[in-house]
């Protein structure tokens, strides 16, 4: 849970204000002692979009050609009334397999239904692309499957499925100054990184990843690695 101090929040009250109603609650301390929640009421809190997601005509779970009685990829979703939870971080691969006919991926689609709100630096966008057109030039998709999946993922970004977060000078600057400050051993790639710095810059404290790397080095970024499994 996201904490500030009271200083903080007189000086940016509405900024914390919006933050508690798309985060979820913060705890406000004065002295490093708590003293208040601020939290929003389940009203004020965006509707999932998930709940209004269109599916492409014929979108299956994609790795496999449809079988008579096949459930839709999605279908789950349709008319859901699940509350949205809190807003999460998840790397490229994570939504990757959203869309994958993989070990794990229908949890995966309801966590995100459960979660209401994911985001993940933009980046993302283009990783998320690389991996499937990996899974085309590997033969895990034909060449329908892969051009359905790709403008499903197209159609999903433009209605706002993913919240896609900037890659700013800034955030690079800061993502480079990481690596002066990274333990000797720890093995971080470049692009996984600016993923470990955008989360927390966004006010989050958990990032989902497969990635065991990623994992292991979000720690020295004051973020929590969660998994399926660590829920």
């Amino acid at each position: 849970m996201k904490s500030i101090s009271i200083r903080e929040l007189h000086e940016r009250t509405g900024a914390w204000v919006r933050k508690a109603v798309e985060l979820g609650a913060i705890i406000v301390t004065e002295r490093g002692k708590p003293l208040v929640r601020l939290e929003a009421i389940p009203d004020a809190r965006p509707a999932t979009p998930f709940r209004a997601r269109r599916l492409r005509p014929g979108i299956r779970t994609p790795q496999r050609k449809a079988r008579p009685g096949d459930r839709q990829h999605g279908d789950h979703l349709r008319g859901s009334r699940a509350h949205l939870a809190f807003v999460s971080y998840f790397d490229s691969s994570y939504i990757a397999k959203f869309y994958l006919d993989e070990p794990e991926s229908e949890a995966v689609r309801r966590l995100a239904e459960s979660l209401g709100q994911t985001r993940c630096a933009v980046i993302g966008q283009v990783e998320v692309a690389a991996v499937f057109h990996r899974k085309f030039r590997e033969g895990a998709f034909e060449a329908g499957a892969f051009r359905e999946v790709m403008a499903q993922f197209d159609d999903d970004c433009a209605q706002g499925l993913w919240t896609w977060l900037p890659v700013t000078t800034a955030l690079a600057a800061k993502t480079s100054a990481a690596f002066a400050r990274l333990p000797r051993p720890v093995f971080l790639r470049a692009v996984d990184a600016l993923h470990l710095i955008c989360a927390p810059e966004h006010g989050l404290a958990e990032i989902y990843t497969n990635d065991r790397h990623m994992a292991s080095a979000a720690r020295n970024f004051r973020l929590k690695p969660m998994t399926i499994t660590s829920r």
